[in-house]
């Protein structure tokens, strides 16, 4: 669970800098960088400055203190303290730093002073000077802002103590004008090192956008030229590995291509054959009806031939056209339908196609062209007694849910009461029906204004699942 804890936060950090772009990362890393150490020598440098000058000011101010103390000693010894008074008018003159000077006696009776309303009670009693040391030195806080008091007795404090007050707000306008000027170069190293990873960012970046543009451009099939190599670093090596696979899967589409070309040929070739042979058994029945005296036996031979160029249109459709798996079914229709009312020369009852332009598989398309064939066979030989007129219509219409619609429908008397389309000797229904199973599809019946045999069946070819027990011979009589 710990781990898990560790993990957590890694991939949301992860997830969130995902949604940034490596120039933004690379820009970003550099000006933190680069705000980082800025900010951290801001600080170090201030923290040295300022110690070395108050080592320095602190120094300089024992001098001063210990100089101005050894020129008073005889003034006040001979009690000439106007002399005394006019040294601290000088010195206050020279050093701007110096902000108040006087002289105590060693019962802190003060003797000079440099202030215009007297020396303040607490500053006399801030600290005790120790007289044995050669000074002493305390950081006072006054209203003038922080000061340095240096402390420095007279003859080891027989005569009294030389006080100096020096302002440390010398110290600290130095250490602020220097870190003002190390503030401009970090700003000025901020913008140099900020176009720097622009241009750095643009030079790293510029070959990975254009190797991004040309894989996007791969995944939608757009292969035409190469990403042109800029440098010999990783992202060359990268550039070179995605050429290499560009010009690899082109050689295998080529591949692939041919292949396809050579496979359709080949059906082309086999739908052209299939064709032929079942045109020559249809001459076969043809040439064997001629020869046949028997009336019924001719009737037989000429639905078998009819039966037989319904399935050999179909192959010359695919011959004639460019997908040879699926065919045009409203314009093979047509003609299937035609040649059925030629045959018989019925010119009285009109056969014709009505439907949309419909696509289907070679696998559905010959089972419904025999559906086809019996049914419009049925109706022009049974619908219309001799010399009726009528209409046969077929159509093939999909479903908004996805499933076709196969209906052939007349104006004739209408199928007979009596007759139990689904389970009858006649050959052709027979063959409705097991055809339609195969397809696994359903069919129904109606009678309303003569006859309409409707059967639907599912849309998609590939999907279609053969009924439980089915064989090729199931459905055949004796099977």
């Amino acid at each position: 669970s710990h781990g898990l804890k560790d993990i957590m936060p890694k991939k949301r950090i992860n997830s969130y800098m995902g949604h940034f772009s490596i120039r933004t990362k690379i820009i970003a890393v550099m000006i933190g960088t680069t705000l980082f150490f800025g900010l951290s020598m801001i600080v170090f440098a201030k923290t040295i400055i300022y110690q070395k000058l108050f080592a320095k000011i602190q120094e300089k101010g024992a001098v001063m203190a210990i100089e101005t103390a050894l020129d008073c000693v005889n003034p006040v010894v001979t009690e000439e303290l106007f002399e005394v008074e006019m040294k601290f008018k000088d010195m206050m003159a020279s050093e701007k730093d110096i902000v108040y000077l006087f002289i105590t006696d060693k019962d802190n009776r003060v003797l000079a002073h440099t202030f215009p309303g007297g020396v303040p009670d607490e500053l006399k009693t801030a600290y005790e000077v120790n007289p044995l040391q050669q000074y002493a030195v305390k950081e006072l806080t006054t209203d003038k802002g922080a000061i340095l008091d240096f402390g420095v007795p007279l003859l080891k404090g027989e005569i009294g103590v030389l006080r100096m007050g020096i302002s440390e707000s010398s110290i600290r306008r130095d250490v602020n004008s220097i870190v003002m000027l190390i503030i401009l170069f970090s700003l000025f190293v901020m913008i140099a090192g900020s176009v720097a990873a622009t241009i750095f960012s643009n030079v790293i970046t510029r070959p990975i956008l254009k190797l991004a543009g040309a894989a996007a451009a791969f995944g939608r099939g757009e292969m035409g030229q190469d990403v042109i190599i800029t440098s010999d670093d990783e992202i060359g090596e990268l550039v070179k590995v995605f050429n290499a696979m560009v010009k690899n899967r082109l050689k295998a589409d080529e591949e692939v291509l041919r292949s396809l070309k050579e496979k359709e040929v080949m059906l082309q070739e086999i739908h052209h054959r299939v064709k032929n042979n079942l045109q020559v058994v249809h001459s076969l029945l043809g040439l064997q009806a001629e020869g046949t005296a028997d009336g019924t036996a001719r009737a037989m031979f000429e639905e078998s031939r009819n039966r037989i160029k319904s399935m050999a249109l179909i192959h010359e459709k695919l011959y004639e056209s460019k997908d040879v798996a699926h065919v045009d079914f409203k314009t093979y229709l047509q003609g299937l339908v035609s040649g059925i009312a030629n045959a018989y020369r019925r010119y009285e009852v009109v056969c014709f196609v009505e439907m949309e332009t419909v696509v289907l598989n070679i696998n559905v398309g010959i089972p419904c062209g025999l559906i086809v064939n019996e049914l419009v066979t049925n109706s022009i030989k049974y619908a219309f007694p001799e010399g009726k007129k009528g209409t046969i219509k077929v159509g093939v219409n999909k479903k908004t849910d996805g499933a076709y619609v196969l209906a052939v429908e007349d104006n004739g008397i209408g199928f007979p009461e009596e007759v139990y389309f689904r389970n009858t000797s006649s050959l052709g229904l027979l063959l409705v029906n097991v055809l339609t199973r195969q397809i696994c599809g359903t069919i129904e019946l109606s009678r309303a204004n003569g006859t309409m045999f409707s059967v639907t069946f599912p849309g998609d070819s590939n999907n279609r699942r053969k009924p439980n027990g089915y064989t090729e011979s199931s459905f055949l009589p004796g099977g």
